[in-house]
């Protein structure tokens, strides 16, 4: 289990049972060592989300002091939240557009000079309120309802806490059905976009 740092800008390990996840903020999970990611079939890993529902007005703070420091934090409510209503609502703390991991790029094949096999970049996609964009080869979409529990980046501008509001709930369950995650040969990320979604006309220049 780990968590973001946005004062070294790093990740943080946290040990399995030593902490009580706050609501609000982004954590990732990975499988254990002994779990075989590349046979046939793969193992999996479920990650399990225990306690009481949240409801109502939910602040965390960002990185204090810092301008265009990354913070990972996540959708606290048992469903989707619309992501223009967050980030209108957190606009003078944030710049305006939210990263999410796909893994749409498999892991580096070698290791770095430090023995490390590096994730790929490319596999963030992005959202604002121009829509959403992957990167490179990266095709993967967000749609603007960001899923319960799913994490995502954003870039602070300046000290403060960041809000979500019940206002922001997207109630159809529809809406709540695309998730992020690492996907196994037999699956694929979720690209949905609903119908109230696809009627926005979205121009860039």
């Amino acid at each position: 289990y780990h968590k973001f740092n946005g004062t070294t800008q790093a990740w943080d390990v946290i040990p399995y049972g030593t902490e009580i996840m706050v609501p609000g903020k982004g954590y990732i999970v990975r499988a254990p060592q002994e779990f075989a990611i590349i046979s046939s079939p793969s193992q999996k890993f479920p990650a399990k989300f225990e306690g009481v529902p949240n409801n109502g007005i939910i602040t965390l703070p960002l990185t204090i002091g810092t301008n265009g420091k990354s913070n990972l934090i996540g959708n606290p409510y048992p469903s989707a939240i619309d992501a223009e209503k967050f980030i209108t609502e957190n606009a003078g703390l944030i710049d305006g557009t939210l990263y999410f991991w796909t893994h749409n790029d498999a892991i580096s094949s070698t290791p770095d000079a430090n023995g490390i096999y590096q994730y790929n970049a490319a596999s963030y996609v992005s959202y604002n309120k121009t829509g959403s964009t992957g990167s490179g080869a990266n095709t993967n979409k967000v749609s603007k309802n960001i899923a319960a529990g799913q994490g995502f980046f954003v870039n602070s501008k300046i000290a403060g806490d960041i809000k979500f509001k019940n206002a922001m709930r997207v109630t159809s369950s529809s809406s709540n059905s695309s998730f992020f995650k690492i996907a196994t040969a037999n699956e694929t990320q979720s690209t949905q976009e609903t119908t109230e979604e696809v009627a926005i006309e979205r121009n860039r220049v």
